[in-house]
């Protein structure tokens, strides 16, 4: 950790802030005895390698220095095929399925095999419905000239495009359906982007009031019921650059961290493959404990974040001692430091580090939490596809038209049907 200047800055607000190296717990109504209950087991060879003591503000030494970051952060954008033969074949399969299945009452008494063309124009058309909005999806094929686009009556037919909605499939109807999917984007994610050295922990509820056995409740949440996902996203540009979905029981952990908490290990999983690297995490009060930031220590990894008082492993005199109005006090335990101080004090430039770096956790969240209809439906997987395709960062939008034209004129030579 670099060495800290102290600013003069009002502080208004009169909770605790935990600077510390890196921490965690989980954000659940059980996740305080969650962390008072982790075992020995997983941390004891750095729980108690030595104690905290309290810095004299006064006369302080520099700051141990940062991890060194040795990664080269770069774009990376390598186009596969992977995704569409998927996409085409359980298409194609769910189709025939449906038709069969519907007999004499299904409008569609023959199904034309769906294409890889057809798929890449069919996923650009949707883009497109996101940059020009019309109230009705019928509407972009109207022939009225005040509304009129004519793009999409010249490369598909509107009974088309419907068809192809109504068939639209991820996966077989034995595994889940949207795994592969989910899996593919989440991989590639990680593959696109080499973060720089600043990143940070989220997590989102996405909005989910159908039957699910691990669907969560969260009342302090914008969506209060819905499937919980924890992200790592990067702090400067608020990219996502992994994920997964909180399956309860069943979430699948590595094996490597069986003997921390849950909690603790929703953030090692995040950071399988960022830890070694120099790289600085930044936490909220619902990522933190001290046991979690020795982890990190010894694993090159810098953090800092803010930390609840009823941690365990946190100094005894942090909550017996009144302070002053104007008074900070701070405890230091090897290269962790926990701070705490009045209503108005001087701020650490850390805190401002600590701001700047969860300012993108706003605008990823914006993202993440998609505003999905309230009522449960069964193309709730479709639902999920297309509202991904709603990008509401305007400032990428002549990104998102080069896509656009990319897929629609690279593919225009498709049969119109």
């Amino acid at each position: 950790m670099s060495k800290r200047s102290y600013d003069q800055i009002l502080v208004e607000q009169e909770t605790e802030i935990g600077c510390m190296e890196m921490q965690i717990s989980d954000s659940d109504s059980n996740s305080e005895s969650e962390d008072k209950n982790e075992t020995n087991d997983g941390c004891s060879y750095i729980s108690h390698l030595h104690g905290w003591w309290e810095v004299d503000l006064e006369n302080m030494q520099s700051a141990p220095p940062p991890f060194n970051f040795n990664i080269d952060p770069k774009l990376n954008i390598e186009m596969d095929e992977k995704a569409t033969p998927v996409l085409v074949s359980e298409t194609n399969n769910f189709a025939n399925q449906q038709i069969v299945k519907e007999g004499s009452y299904t409008k569609n008494k023959v199904w034309e095999e769906l294409t890889d063309k057809e798929v890449k124009i069919f996923i650009g058309l949707l883009l497109l419905q996101d940059v020009v909005s019309l109230p009705r999806q019928e509407w972009y094929w109207s022939k009225r000239e005040s509304i009129q686009v004519p793009i999409f009556s010249k490369i598909m037919t509107r009974d088309r495009f419907r068809n192809i909605m109504k068939y639209w499939h991820f996966g077989d109807n034995i595994c889940p359906r949207m795994y592969e999917v989910i899996e593919y984007v989440r991989a590639k994610c990680s593959q696109v982007l080499t973060p720089k050295s600043s990143i940070g922990i989220d997590e989102t509820m996405h909005l989910f009031k159908d039957r699910l056995g691990w669907k969560q409740y969260v009342p302090m949440k914008r969506s209060h019921y819905g499937m919980k996902s924890y992200s790592l996203f990067e702090s400067e540009t608020g990219y996502i650059w992994n994920f997964f979905f909180y399956l309860g029981k069943n979430t699948a952990f590595s094996e490597e961290f069986k003997n921390f908490s849950r909690s603790t290990k929703i953030v090692l999983q995040l950071m399988t493959h960022l830890l070694d690297k120099g790289y600085c995490l930044t936490l909220d009060s619902s990522f933190s404990s001290p046991l979690l930031a020795d982890y990190f220590v010894t694993r090159s990894t810098d953090v800092f974040g803010t930390i609840n008082p009823n941690k365990k492993d946190l100094p005894t005199d942090l909550e017996k001692r009144k302070l002053l109005k104007g008074e900070v006090m701070a405890f230091q335990r090897g290269k962790t430091t926990k701070f705490r101080r009045g209503k108005d004090c001087l701020k650490p430039t850390l805190l401002f580090d600590y701001n700047n770096a969860m300012g993108s956790l706003d605008r990823s969240s914006t993202i993440s939490e998609n505003e999905l209809g309230e009522e449960p439906s069964a193309k709730q997987p479709k639902k999920y596809f297309k509202a991904n395709t709603k990008n509401t960062k305007r400032s990428f939008l002549e990104f998102k038209m080069d896509i656009i034209e990319g897929l629609l004129e690279d593919n225009r030579e498709a049969k119109r049907q």
